[in-house]
């Protein structure tokens, strides 16, 4: 072989090398894209499995709430109801407490007049 023919040859063979390992970057790359896809879609996976879960937790927490503020707002509305019957009682007790301090000193007025009147007409007699 000539020198001419075995610079070809190493040539030809340097240039297949050169391609081969641009082939061989290219299938790294393709494989290294794949890989990174998939560990996304995996991780992405697991962030919604937990982002579910505590959505989940939450979502009971909330119905947990809402159950405690209903019996907090029943208790409230039997509270209310029995202030208002107390308030009633009261506004009777004073009412009638307002009619005796008023008719008490008329009593009095009354009965001492027909004391008198009796102590008058007795002692007109006598």
């Amino acid at each position: 072989m000539t020198d001419e023919n075995q610079d070809r040859v190493q040539e030809q063979l340097t240039r297949h090398e050169r391609e081969i390992g641009e082939l061989r970057g290219k299938l790294d790359s393709l494989a290294t894209k794949e890989f990174v896809r998939e560990v996304v879609q995996e991780q992405t996976q697991v962030l919604n499995a937990e982002m579910d879960r505590r959505f989940t937790e939450v979502n009971q927490r909330f119905v947990e709430i809402n159950q405690r503020f209903s019996e907090v707002m029943d208790t409230i509305n039997a509270l209310s109801e029995q202030v208002r019957i107390l308030n009633e009682k009261q506004q009777r007790i004073t009412g009638a407490a307002e009619f005796i301090k008023t008719v008490v000193p008329l009593l009095v007025s009354i009965a001492t007049l027909v004391i008198l009147i009796l102590s008058l007409l007795l002692s007109a007699s006598a």
